[in-house]
C-alpha cells in the first residue's frame, strides 16, 4: 500500500472538483464527509463543500495554496473500498486533519483501488496552518503505522 501526497493548490479546491468528475462519470463514489456542518452533506452540491473548505482557509491569509490532497493505493483490489476509507480515516487523524472537514472519495478507474482524500491545511478552529513539515515522510509513518494497528496479528 501507497500514500502519496499530491502538491499543494489553490483555495479554489481543484481537489473536489476533480473527485465530483469522478463520481458523475461513475468512476468514483463519495465514501465520507467528516466534520462538515450538518447543511453540507452527501446530496449537497460540491461547489458547497469547496466554498466551506474556502471560507475556513481564507482565514489565514498566509496560507496561498491551501487544499490538502492525498491518494491511498493497495495493490490491486487487495483492500476494499470500505477497508480503504477506515485507512483514510485513520490516516487523517494520525496527520493532524483528524478535527478537519475532508472527504473521501473512492475511485475504481485503474488496476489499483485507491481513495482520494482532500481537506484544508488550514486548521478550523484556529485559523493557524497545520503544520506540514516533513509531509510526505510523515505520511508514509503515519500509513505504516495505521496498517501495523488494523492489521497486526494477534
Amino acid at each position: 500500500m501507497i500514500v502519496k501526497i499530491m502538491n499543494a493548490a489553490g483555495s479554489s479546491f481543484p481537489g473536489v472538483k476533480y473527485n465530483d468528475k469522478k463520481i458523475n462519470s461513475g468512476k468514483g463514489e463519495l465514501m465520507l464527509m467528516k466534520n462538515f456542518p450538518s447543511f453540507i452533506n452527501e446530496a449537497s452540491d460540491k461547489q458547497q463543500v469547496r466554498d466551506y473548505l474556502r471560507a475556513i482557509s481564507v482565514g489565514n491569509k498566509k496560507v496561498i495554496k491551501p487544499q490538502f490532497h492525498a491518494m491511498i493505493s493497495t495493490k490491486f483490489q487487495e483492500h476494499g473500498k470500505e477497508e480503504l476509507t477506515e485507512i483514510a480515516e485513520n490516516f487523517m487523524e494520525e496527520m493532524g486533519y483528524g478535527k478537519q472537514p475532508f472527504t473521501v472519495v473512492f475511485h475504481n478507474d485503474t488496476d489499483h483501488n485507491h481513495v482520494h482524500i482532500v481537506s484544508t491545511r488550514v486548521d478550523k478552529t484556529s485559523g493557524k496552518k497545520i503544520n506540514d513539515s516533513y509531509e510526505k515522510l510523515k505520511s508514509q509513518k503515519a500509513l505504516i503505522k495505521i496498517l501495523e494497528k488494523l492489521y497486526a496479528t494477534k
